[in-house]
């Protein structure tokens, strides 16, 4: 279904009707009524039966809430529907421990010769990937900065979309909190690199290839990136399990029906090619950022 926060700013009860339909699909429509108390605020659930989204597609939402006097407010987005599953906590020695089955799901299909299944999940510690990567030329790329450019995957995250600017750089660059990450295995061995950040100082990200700031140390972020060969070319691991201060999420970890914002793009550099390309892309990684990442919602 779809949900969201509202408030009713009036001195008394207000009874609100709430229709949400995801355009041109019939049977995605749901409403509930509601009676909010005065300066109420209460998250509002709207079921949408009948509905089984691609997770990885963007939809048109819209929804108009009518209230008893004839009111009427409307709103649209654009959204998906993917829900992380709920993780058992790691140990100290493996944060992926607890994680016996991962629910990999296909994605859209690449533009060349690799393949991508997704498995998404969540706990109290960390926000979780488990990324299966099929590739028929698969090889080490270099490290650092420059990891991009070769067969790799890159990871934006953000807490959320700023609808608002302030007069604070720094108060806007925390309510996203938007970071980019390239994770690879390198001639060096697994590496994740911050290409972008929010935060210099904690976060640092780097700039070029002699820039080390970049390079994340695994115990920040514990990341594992393995092989296996396979009849059609070669199998690539990628787990990640990202904690949620990388977000800007500090203090109470984030509660079930909560969100953040992601995209993920397959890099593959196949040899005689000059760059890499990105052959699987979740979202948008490069274009308006957050804005058109896709939604993660995490489950019970």
């Amino acid at each position: 279904g779809v949900a969201g926060t509202v408030e009713n700013r009036q001195p008394r009860d207000l009874q609100v009707t709430f229709e949400t339909r995801v355009r041109g699909i019939v049977e995605a429509r749901g409403s509930v009524t509601e009676t909010l108390k005065p300066r109420e605020v209460r998250r509002i659930v709207v079921p949408l039966g009948g509905f089984s989204p691609d997770p990885f597609r963007t939809y048109k939402v819209e929804t108009c809430a009518k209230t008893a006097s004839g009111y009427l407010e409307r709103l649209s987005a654009d959204e998906n529907f993917l829900v992380a599953e709920k993780v058992p906590a790691g140990t100290a020695a493996s944060a992926f421990a607890n994680w016996k089955n991962p629910h990999y799901r296909e994605t859209p299909a690449g533009l060349t010769n690799t393949t991508l299944r997704l498995a998404i999940g969540w706990n109290e510690r960390y926000l979780y990937f488990d990324a299966l990567v099929e590739d028929d030329s698969f090889a080490p790329t270099m490290p650092g900065w420059f990891s991009w450019n070769g067969d790799a995957i890159q990871l934006g995250l953000a807490k959320g979309v700023l609808l608002k600017s302030t007069e604070n750089t720094q108060t806007d660059l925390k309510a996203e909190a938007h970071t980019e990450t390239t994770f690879a295995l390198t001639a060096e061995g697994p590496q994740a690199y911050r290409t972008r950040t929010y935060d210099y100082k904690e976060l640092p990200s780097g700039t070029s290839q002699k820039d080390l700031r970049g390079l994340v140390s695994p115990k920040d972020c514990p990341f594992e990136v393995t092989t296996e060969k396979i009849p059609s070319g070669t199998r690539i691991r990628y787990r990640m399990a990202v904690p949620w201060r990388f977000m800007e999420i500090r203090g109470e970890p984030p509660r079930a029906g909560e969100s953040c914002r992601f995209a993920l793009y397959v890099c593959d550099r196949d040899p005689g090619m000059r760059s890499m390309e990105h052959t699987n892309r979740l979202f948008e990684l490069q274009a308006g950022a957050p804005k058109r990442f896709g939604r993660i919602v995490f489950g019970k």
